[in-house]
């Protein structure tokens, strides 16, 4: 599954990074085994708010696409 995929309220633990912007994302928290919470959508839907490692994060939909997560 991707972090794109998770509903607002749902949490998942990272399994992967991948993509051209996986440095970027692994500087932002999202390295395996981080516990992340999608928290809303932007009201048009893109970028959405996700919470990890005591702090929140907006991301575009197409960076979320690069992280897989599991239940």
């Amino acid at each position: 599954m991707l972090l794109a995929d998770l509903r607002p309220g749902a949490s998942a633990r990272v399994a992967a990074v991948q993509g051209a912007q996986a440095r970027r994302l692994r500087a932002l928290g999202f390295v395996p085994e981080t516990r992340v919470t999608a928290e809303r959508p932007a009201p048009g839907g893109d970028p959405a708010v996700y919470s990890l490692r005591g702090y929140t994060v907006a991301l575009r939909l197409s960076l979320a696409r690069q992280v897989e997560v599991r239940a």
